[in-house]
């Protein structure tokens, strides 16, 4: 198996995130999922953009693309400690589809992408430092406010509601996430990049 080097990566992952975040079965508030699409591919190092056709600037719910700032969010903030801790267990409670319903542990949580573990997160860190990392992030409107009178953003902002990003602000995310520049301590930035999972196609990985 060949390994992508760090260049190549940056891009892959680029593509990668922006193929996951337009094909997510959300919805924009303005326009049906099946009107909107964008091609972005930028130089990873010096942010030039080498191809772009589409709705790029247009925000959409981040959804399960969300995990990525929510794992530095964990690592920086304590409540994440490794890959395979903490190692939390399903409740009735969460109310999660049936291949959710088990124990999980951050790698895992990435891997496939369980959405209870992600409120679990949110909820220990509080509505306030949650709402201050997202706004220290500059992720995308930073409205963690969520669904207009049912205060739930604390658990529901990020996922077809009041928290929304645009390609181009995630590749911009993205890029200061691989340059080490998010306002996050470097262990945060080493230990999320770990538990992101790569994907074989072909030869390369």
């Amino acid at each position: 198996m060949r390994q992508i080097d760090r260049l190549p990566f940056v891009f892959a992952i680029v593509l990668f995130l922006l193929a996951w975040l337009l094909g997510f079965p959300m919805r924009a508030q303005s326009a049906p999922l099946g009107d909107i699409e964008c091609t972005l591919i930028q130089d990873a190092a010096s942010g030039d953009t080498l191809y772009r056709d589409g709705a790029c600037d247009q925000r959409f719910s981040p959804a399960s693309t969300f995990k990525l700032p929510l794992a530095l969010i964990g690592f920086d903030a304590g409540i994440l400690a490794d890959e395979h801790a903490p190692n939390w267990d399903y409740k009735p409670e969460f109310n999660a589809v049936k291949r959710d319903r088990k124990t999980v542990d951050p790698t895992i949580w990435e891997r496939d992408s369980v959405l209870w573990y992600s409120r679990e997160i949110t909820r220990r860190l509080g509505a306030e430092r949650f709402a201050g990392y997202v706004s220290k992030f500059g992720y995308g409107n930073a409205d963690v406010t969520g669904d207009a009178g049912k205060n739930d953003g604390l658990t529901h902002s990020w996922v077809n509601s009041s928290l929304e990003i645009s390609p181009v602000e995630q590749t911009a995310f993205l890029r200061r996430l691989l340059a080490g520049k998010m306002p996050v301590s470097a262990k945060a930035h080493q230990m999320a990049e770990a538990i992101v999972p790569s994907f074989q196609a072909g030869n390369w990985a």
